[in-house]
């Protein structure tokens, strides 16, 4: 019996980031806007705790199936210090503005044990990943009469290739590497 690989898994988890994040949205007619960095322009937060979910089952001896989800949701508001061009538009300094930043990942995979013993196991693992990416500013300045939005976003599907290992160490702990 394999001390390495479990029919069912499910994780848990997560990690903090250390972000530093810089976007930029160009107007459709061709000129280019301003890089912006969400942590020292728009006030975000440089860090984050993001948590994780994986489930994985392995069908027969050495099919294994994995699903997995992150997400992070960031948002500030702050006052500009200098002016900032956002497609079409532009946010000019000392005005109060609200962003958004998001990202999301789902993914898929399937591993291939080529190599399974009581201790260790090696595969090859192939997959996709969804990424969904969103970002946006915008103003509104109460009894003026100045309410300004831009947003953006896409989706990205990303395929993955790798190697997969997993060694028993000890009592309880067990080295995952993908």
């Amino acid at each position: 019996e394999s001390k390495v690989l479990d029919r069912w898994t499910l994780r848990i988890g997560g990690y903090l980031t250390g972000l530093d994040t810089k976007i930029r949205l160009d107007s459709p007619t061709g000129s280019e806007g301003t890089t912006v960095s969400l942590e020292d322009d728009l006030g975000f937060d440089s860090s984050q705790g993001v948590p994780r979910f994986n489930l994985s089952v392995i069908l027969g001896q050495r099919h294994q199936i994995k699903g997995g989800y992150y997400k992070t949701d960031r948002d500030s508001t702050t006052t500009l210090q200098r002016d900032i061009e956002w497609g079409d538009e532009t946010f000019p300094i000392n005005i109060d503005v609200g962003a958004f930043y998001n990202t999301e990942f789902v993914d898929l995979a399937y591993t291939y044990w080529f190599y399974s013993s009581e201790s260790t196991s090696l595969g090859i693992t192939g997959g996709l990943v969804y990424a969904s990416l969103g970002a946006g500013a915008g103003i509104a300045a109460v009894g003026q009469g100045i309410s300004v939005e831009e947003d953006i976003s896409t989706d990205v599907p990303v395929p993955q290739l790798g190697f997969s290992v997993n060694q028993y160490l000890g009592k309880r702990f067990v080295f995952t590497g993908v």
